[in-house]
């Protein structure tokens, strides 16, 4: 079997584990000091905005939460026949369905930044 020596190995990794100190470690650690002050922890809760942004993720996550236990069962079934559609039409309907699906569970993470958008 055919290895690589290790020092060629370390040389390789010195690059991913570089960029990770620089683009992760580093500002997260910044972001963490500087947020864990006691003013800046006062601050923050005591503007309205953090209020409004914590009320509007949790009936947000409440009606979510509710909306897709009443949706799943009936999404479960129609993949279910969708997976075994012999017509073009139903495999249609299916690869759109995957791709709503698909929307629901990644939408949360795309609209993470919201919160930190400015306002108009």
């Amino acid at each position: 079997m055919n290895r690589l020596p290790r020092w060629l190995v370390a040389a390789l990794a010195i690059v991913p584990v570089v960029a990770l100190a620089v683009f992760y470690v580093w500002p997260f650690t910044t972001l963490i000091v500087e947020a864990l002050s006691g003013t800046a922890i006062a601050d923050t809760l005591g503007r309205p905005q953090t209020w409004e942004v914590v009320w509007f993720t949790l009936w947000q996550a409440v009606v979510s939460s509710i909306v897709s236990g009443l949706t799943e069962p009936l999404a479960a079934g129609v993949l279910a026949v969708g997976r075994q559609a012999k017509w073009e039409r139903e495999r249609k309907f299916r690869t759109i369905w995957d791709a709503v699906a698909w929307l629901k569970v990644h939408h949360p993470e795309i609209d993470l930044d919201a919160p930190y958008k400015p306002r108009r």
